[in-house]
C-alpha cells in the first residue's frame, strides 16, 4: 500500500521529536518544517516521484537531500531505518503524548524515563493514580496544567464535533428559504503568503475564478499573531496596492470578478483591536478573531469581544468559538449576549467551513437565526486546494436553519459592499 503524504509527515514530526530529545540543535526544526512543507502539497509525494524521482522531491520547499532520502525510503520501501532505531531507543508515542496540550517531547521523554509511561493510555492511568506528583523537575502549576490539558483532551474525544452536529428538521415556514449548496458567491476570509497562506494572492483569485467565486477577500493576519507573521498597518496598505493592481488587470481582460481588501484583525486580551482605526477604515473586509487567552473566565471573555465587535469598523466575528475539532475545546462565553452585541453593532458571525473548525455548529446557528444575526460562510483558505470548502460551510448553514438572506455573502459584491459601508 502506498505511504500517504500525512503518514510521511507524522514520521518526519516524531523525527524531529526524537532529535529534540537528543539535543540536536537544527534538526527538529528542520523536520518540522518539511512536515508542514508536505502537508500542503496538492499533489501525493508519490506522484512527484514517480514523475520526477529524486530531484522532484527536492524540488520541494523546506525538503533537503537529507530528508528527500528519508522519503525516498518510506516511498520505496515503505520503512526508515533510522526511525526505527530512534523508536526503539525512546520508545514512546510521541505523536499521542505531545498532542496534550502543554506536553513537548522532552516532556514525554521524561515522564517515560521517570514513570514509565509509553502512551497516551499510560499517561491516563498514571493521572489517575496521581502518580505525577512523583516527577521530579515538575511543579505543582505545571502538573495541574497537564492533567487539565488530559481532561480537556478527554471531553474533546468524547465530543465528535464534526459528527454531533445534529440533523434537525427545520419549521416548514422556513424550508424554503435555507441556503442550498452553490448559493454562496464570494468568500470573505482567506490567507496567503503575504503571511501563513501557502499561495499568492493573484493564485487564490484564479482557483476562486475557477470554482465560480464572484469575488474574495483577502483577509490575512495582523500584526499580534507573530506566528503567522501577521501583517502591520504599513504591510496592509502595501497588500492593498497589490490588489487594486490586480483588480485592474481583471478589468482591462473585462471579468467582474473583484478582490476586496481585508484582514483577519486580532482581538487582544482587553478587546482592543490590533491595527489601528484609519487603517480599518481604509479595508473593504474587516473579520475580527480570538487567537490568544483562549482561557479567560466567562465574564471576561465575554466582554472582550462584545468590545471588540463594538469597534464600527468590525464587519466579521471569525471562527467564533475558536474551536478546532478534536484538538481544542471552544473558549467560554455567554452566547446570547454575544448575539445580542452583534445584532446591536450590525456585525455578522461567520460559519467556518474549515473541516477542521465547522465554526459555528448547527446549535448555535439556530440560536443565531433566532437571534435574527446575519452570517458570512467562509472557507478560511490558506492554499488553493481549500478553497473548495465553501460547500462544507453551506451544509452546516443548512443544518442551523439559516436562510439564504440571512447569509451576507449570498450578495453580489456591489450589494455586499452598500450593506458594509451602511452598517458602519
Amino acid at each position: 500500500m502506498a505511504v500517504t503524504n500525512q503518514q510521511i509527515a507524522k514520521i518526519l514530526r516524531e523525527l524531529g521529536g526524537y532529535y529534540e530529545i537528543k539535543n540536536e540543535p537544527f534538526k527538529p526544526r528542520a523536520y518540522e518544517k518539511a512536515a508542514d512543507s508536505i502537508e500542503s502539497l496538492d499533489e501525493q509525494l508519490g506522484q512527484i516521484y514517480h514523475r520526477s524521482g529524486f530531484k522532484g522531491l527536492l524540488g520541494i520547499s523546506g525538503i533537503g537531500r537529507g530528508i528527500a532520502g528519508h522519503i525516498e525510503a518510506l516511498l520505496t520501501t515503505g520503512e526508515l531505518a533510522e526511525y526505527n532505531l530512534l523508536k526503539k531507543q525512546i520508545p514512546i508515542n510521541l505523536s499521542e503524548l505531545t498532542s496534550i496540550e502543554g506536553v513537548g517531547p522532552k516532556t514525554a521523554n521524561e515522564f517515560y524515563k521517570q514513570l514509565g509511561i509509553r502512551n497516551l493510555r499510560d499517561l491516563q492511568i498514571a493521572v489517575g493514580a496521581g502518580r505525577l506528583k512523583k516527577l521530579k523537575g515538575f511543579g505543582e502549576k505545571s502538573q495541574e496544567n497537564i492533567i487539565r490539558a488530559l481532561r480537556n483532551r478527554e471531553a474533546l474525544d468524547q465530543a465528535d464535533f464534526g459528527q454531533a452536529d445534529e440533523s434537525v428538521p427545520a419549521p416548514k415556514n422556513r424550508i424554503a428559504r435555507i441556503i442550498k449548496t452553490g448559493d454562496v458567491r464570494g468568500d470573505l476570509q482567506i490567507q496567503t503568503n503575504w503571511t501563513d497562506g501557502k499561495n499568492s494572492i493573484a493564485e487564490m483569485a484564479e482557483s476562486a475564478i475557477q470554482l465560480g467565486r464572484e469575488y474574495i477577500a483577502i483577509t490575512d493576519h495582523t500584526k499580534a499573531l507573530t506566528v503567522a507573521r501577521g501583517l502591520d498597518e504599513k504591510k496592509l496598505i502595501q497588500q492593498g496596492k497589490e490588489i487594486d493592481h490586480l483588480n485592474s488587470k481583471f478589468h482591462i481582460q473585462h471579468s467582474k470578478f473583484r478582490i476586496l481588501k481585508g484582514a483577519e484583525v486580532n482581538i487582544l486580551k482587553n478587546g482592543e483591536l490590533d491595527i489601528a482605526d484609519p487603517t480599518l477604515k481604509s479595508l473593504d473586509v474587516v473579520g475580527v478573531a480570538v487567537h490568544s487567552h483562549f482561557k479567560l473566565p466567562r465574564a471576561e471573555q465575554t466582554k472582550r469581544i462584545i468590545r471588540a465587535i463594538s469597534n464600527p469598523h468590525a464587519d466579521i466575528l471569525f471562527h467564533p468559538t475558536t474551536r478546532i475539532i478534536k484538538k481544542r475545546l471552544p473558549i467560554d462565553f455567554d452566547f446570547p449576549a454575544i448575539l445580542k452585541a452583534a445584532k446591536k453593532f450590525r456585525v455578522a458571525l461567520e460559519i467556518n467551513a474549515h473541516p477542521e473548525r465547522l465554526d459555528l455548529h448547527d446549535k448555535l446557528i439556530r440560536e443565531a437565526v433566532a437571534a435574527g444575526v446575519r452570517f458570512t460562510i467562509d472557507s478560511d483558505a490558506h492554499s488553493t486546494k481549500e478553497l473548495d470548502y465553501i460547500h462544507f460551510g453551506e451544509a452546516q448553514a443548512r443544518r442551523g436553519w439559516a436562510a439564504k438572506a440571512d447569509i451576507l455573502n449570498t450578495k453580489s459584491v456591489e450589494d455586499l459592499l452598500k450593506y458594509l459601508k451602511n452598517k458602519r
